[in-house]
């Protein structure tokens, strides 16, 4: 019964008066994050057929700014980068050794946050992040088969709706560091390719329901509050 009853009192909580920073109406913010994500295995596990290595690389960057219309409550804009680039080697029966997929993306788009203190003087606090993301992208896959090289190349659009919660602290006055992580996503795409500059083409589209807990691809950033 005292964790329902401290997560309500938390929720009726009056926006802190704090020297370091404010979450009252009012308020603008300008930040930016980044995520990384690196990683490599060795003959990872598949079906179908043996994969001898995989490494892939991941940056992205967002840049944002808002107005809390009201107390702990604010919209703003956001402008984001993307690039991954990822390499397979294959061995076996399979008429492929190697695929290598690069991948780049530019969106914009709307969010809303809610803030919770979380602590008396105003330093800590939870926030949810909705947002809606309009973007373009570009993707190139090179396969390497035994006698040729295949490339497909696939220009598209996309629409895309996320939950993010994280949390932010203070940590100079207007300053804070904050941290945070995609829980679910609702991406809309379509577009077109092109095999081999033009020997094939056609329109390609897909719907994407994520509700993954990226731990691996966590946002951190700074903002100022003024």
């Amino acid at each position: 019964m005292l964790a329902p009853a401290t997560a309500f009192a938390l929720l009726d909580m009056d926006t802190p008066d704090s020297d370091i920073g404010s979450l009252k109406e009012g308020t603008r913010f300008l930040g930016m994050s980044v995520s990384l994500k690196s990683a490599e295995s060795e003959n990872p596990s598949s079906i179908f057929q043996t994969i001898e290595s995989t490494e892939q690389q991941t940056h992205k960057i967002n840049a944002y700014g808002g107005y809390f219309l009201r107390d702990k409550w604010a919209v703003g804009g956001s402008l984001d980068y993307s690039f991954s680039e990822k390499s397979s080697g294959f061995t076996g029966d399979s008429d492929k050794s190697r695929v290598e997929t690069v991948s780049r993306s530019t969106s914009m788009g709307v969010f809303m946050r809610n803030y919770l203190p979380i602590d008396s003087s105003g330093r800590f606090s939870l926030f949810v992040e909705s947002s809606l993301d309009v973007g373009y992208g570009k993707e190139i896959v090179q396969t390497t088969l035994a006698n040729d090289i295949d490339r497909k190349i696939t220009r598209s659009y996309l629409v895309d709706l996320g939950v993010t919660p994280g949390i932010m602290a203070f940590i100079d006055k207007g300053f804070s560091v904050e941290a945070s992580v995609n829980i679910m996503g609702l991406t809309s795409k379509w577009g077109e390719y092109s095999f081999n500059e033009g020997e094939r083409t056609g329109n390609s589209s897909s719907v994407e329901l994520d509700f993954t807990v990226k731990l691996l691809t966590l946002f951190i950033g700074v903002t100022y509050y003024f």
